[in-house]
């Protein structure tokens, strides 16, 4: 699997989802396969796509107190 998708395959699954959004118009059925394979692990973009209640969030409410002085 290494040597067909060195990126890893959650990488190649979201790179897979864009290019089938870039396709829409003209190849529609793209959409469903990319849906039905979804990255594994997520990638958060903002504090708010956290799970409230992981370790991850734990973290980050952490490193805003730090932040805070509190």
């Amino acid at each position: 699997m290494a040597a067909a998708v060195p990126e890893g395959a959650d990488a190649a699954r979201a790179h897979f989802g864009r290019y089938a959004r870039s396709l829409a118009e003209r190849h529609p059925a793209l959409a469903t396969v990319a849906a039905a394979h979804p990255p594994t692990h997520r990638v958060w973009s903002r504090p708010e796509d956290v799970d409230p209640s992981s370790a991850a969030a734990r973290q980050l409410a952490l490193l805003d107190a730090f932040a805070n002085g509190t």
